[in-house]
């Protein structure tokens, strides 16, 4: 980690100093600090997925835990695929798949829910429904239909 964050620091100041004999001072100052930025983010970016993959590999949820429904589509959004190909697999994806068409099937056949929330329940499930898919086309070439 510290050698990628040196790596992109001297790649910055090698460009300050560039920029500095063929154009203006402010110029090289302005490559120093985008060069510094632009590796200081990817940097700590990559350090903030390492740290995360780290944490739920040593403690994963699994799908049938309370708290697997906010985590897994928090973790989908910032596009962590580690996730899926070591912990929750194939077997887990199409798991999943057969829980979001479950709700789906449930959320039409409750009487009690009035019908805006019956298509916000039933939206939610259908976008997940979608990200499952193109996650198990993806990562293992094949649709589960």
């Amino acid at each position: 980690m510290k050698t990628l964050f040196a790596f992109f620091a001297i790649l910055g100041i090698a460009g300050g100093i560039l920029a500095f004999c063929f154009f203006s001072p402010v110029i090289a100052a302005f490559a120093l600090f985008l060069y510094l930025l632009v590796g200081g983010g990817f940097v700590f970016s990559f350090a903030y997925n390492h740290g995360l993959r780290k944490k739920w590999l040593a403690d994963p949820i699994l799908p049938d835990s309370p708290e697997f429904d906010d985590f897994f589509w928090k973790l989908t959004l910032v596009n962590q695929d580690w996730y899926i190909e070591e912990i929750l697999h194939r077997e887990g994806l199409l798991r999943l798949i057969e829980k979001c068409e479950a709700e789906i099937v449930q959320t039409w056949q409750d009487t009690e829910t009035d019908r805006e929330e019956k298509i916000e329940r039933n939206d939610r499930c259908l976008k997940r429904l979608k990200v499952l898919t193109g996650m198990l086309d993806f990562n293992y070439g094949l649709r589960p239909y």
